[in-house]
């Protein structure tokens, strides 16, 4: 297992590039997170862009070393009460009670925005997505192995029923467009 919180395509790329095949597997499996894979993708270019070159970016917030942040849950607690980072960027949540802990968050018109191609960083997103999965497609299948990609739902897909019912709007929402949008890639380009 070479995953990584806070990775994202471009990032799965190099770890399957430089480490995964090291070990000549015979199949190598991506989980795509539909929540923030196309993000990520795009926030990976922008950090690289800024003067990094190592692949060891975790997350939006430049502010607290990684390594702190990976590895003290304290400081992520921190920033989720100072709402900064990627918690500053999340005000649109909705809510749900759960049973004998505190209130379920579900973002669902983050994840819409995901579904809108025509958005630059969106577009600029899936684009680099799948050049990373057709890089690492072309270097797995010369290592003589398989790529196979999992799709892994947002919580706020799986949990529909919840809260769509805490909408106003809820035929307004197309959470599985970034799902069907990477099925139709996957197809298009024979990949698992």
């Amino acid at each position: 297992n070479l995953g990584v919180r806070g990775y994202g395509p471009s990032q799965y790329q190099i770890v399957t590039e430089e480490h995964a095949l090291n070990h000549h597997p015979k199949v190598v499996i991506w989980g795509f997170y539909a929540g923030n894979d196309i993000a990520n993708s795009a926030d990976y270019a922008d950090w690289v862009a800024g003067g990094k070159h190592t692949p060891t970016y975790i997350g939006r917030v430049d502010a607290v070393p990684d390594l702190l942040s990976q590895h003290v849950r304290l400081v992520e607690l921190a920033k989720l009460l100072l709402r900064r980072g990627i918690y500053g960027q999340r005000t649109s949540a909705v809510t749900a009670p759960a049973a004998g802990g505190p209130d379920w968050m579900f973002y669902p018109r983050d994840l819409q925005a995901l579904a809108d191609g025509d958005l630059p960083q969106v577009a600029r997103g899936w684009e680099l997505t799948q050049a990373a999965i057709l890089s690492a497609a072309k270097a797995v299948d010369a290592a003589g192995a398989e790529l196979v990609i999992v799709v892994i739902p947002a919580k706020e897909l799986v949990y529909w029923p919840l809260v769509s019912q805490r909408l106003a709007d809820p035929q307004a929402f197309d959470l599985a467009e970034p799902i069907r949008t990477l099925l139709a890639f996957c197809q298009q380009e024979s990949l698992h």
